[in-house]
């Protein structure tokens, strides 16, 4: 299982690195301001002593407790405000005492109490799905790098909408889901190969991961696949297999590219069905991005997966000419 086997040992090795280092930094910055300023220092230990020696009267004489603890709250209140008064006036972090965790929730450590945060998730779910390709595209392909110039002015038929400013639409739609994933629709791209599907899945992924959700981006075929492999016993770790599909389930977003290419029978479309249904249930969302056409999505699939698609899913139509060839057509007439 994914909790139990080698990488995800070697992911809490990473997190016990990342504190260690965050905490180190942490004590060589420390140790530098309080050589530049030595009555930080000993404001310290003023506060450490006050405390001790408080301690002391009050064991010695427990009928005037409540007047020590008084007098130490007091006493402490003034040292801290000689101490934030010097740290404001030499423009110094008020917390440069603390470490600087990369994951400000859980402190590197990869749990928040008992569960998991969604970095540690993130990471297990980078393993599971190897999605180092993905990454390489979320870099490459993201909003600010989309270019409208590839659609034209061309009118859609039965839409009062040019190409371009339907992709713009889809933009302002992809930028909205973004912003507030948890009341937004599901997202489904349908359209003919090479004009933008991927690019846009691959924005909103890096957007999403950037905030700190968690993300599944899988092929459908692959996906599909492992799934058969999974139900037909031909896998090897079927414990692995099911921690995968879990976190297949409970991801935040769950992209599902090139719907229509996996294999089709009764087990593959309960699958989707249990998969979209599931979803839908814990209000997790998905993007599904095709090159069916509406009309071939309800031939190929059963009318209860067709009618989870149709309404719970903003469906958006990608229409334009083949950008990859406008590419190879504008890269050879600059030559």
């Amino acid at each position: 299982m994914l909790s139990n086997n080698k990488a995800y040992s070697n992911i809490m090795a990473d997190y016990n690195q990342k504190r260690s280092f965050a905490e180190s930094e942490r004590d060589k910055n420390v140790e530098r301001i309080y050589n530049l300023f030595p009555r930080l220092r000993e404001i310290e230990k003023e506060i450490t002593r006050a405390g001790i020696e408080n301690m002391g009267k009050i064991l010695k004489d427990k009928n005037n407790a409540e007047r020590y603890r008084q007098e130490l709250s007091e006493r402490i209140d003034l040292l801290k405000c000689e101490r934030t008064e010097l740290l404001e006036k030499n423009n110094i972090d008020l917390e440069f005492d603390k470490p600087k965790y990369i994951c400000s929730q859980c402190n590197d450590t990869g749990y928040i109490g008992s569960q998991k945060c969604s970095c540690l998730k993130q990471q297990l779910i980078d393993y599971a799905y190897d999605i180092s390709n993905m990454k390489v595209l979320i870099e490459e392909q993201t909003f600010d790098k989309f270019d409208l110039s590839y659609y034209g002015d061309s009118k859609i038929k039965n839409i009062n909408m040019t190409e371009r400013e339907n992709i713009e639409d889809i933009v302002n739609i992809s930028i909205e889901f973004c912003k507030n994933p948890e009341n937004s629709k599901n997202l489904l791209f349908y359209g003919t190969p090479g004009l933008g599907k991927t690019f846009i899945s691959s924005s909103i992924a890096k957007e999403m991961l950037d905030k700190g959700y968690t993300v599944i981006y899988s092929g459908a075929s692959r996906l599909f696949a492992a799934y058969d492999d999974y139900r037909f016993g031909r896998m090897s770790d079927t414990e692995e297999f099911e921690d995968l599909l879990k976190l297949v389930y409970d991801a935040d977003l769950l992209i599902i590219d090139d719907l229509g290419v996996e294999m089709h029978g009764p087990s593959a479309f309960q699958f989707l069905f249990d998969l979209i249904n599931e979803r839908i249930l814990n209000n997790k969302r998905m993007i599904i991005s095709t090159n069916l056409t509406m009309e071939e999505i309800s031939k190929v699939y059963t009318s209860r997966i067709t009618s989870r698609l149709f309404e719970n899913f903003h469906c958006l139509r990608f229409v334009g000419k083949d950008i990859r060839t406008q590419k190879l057509i504008r890269e050879k007439n600059g030559k």
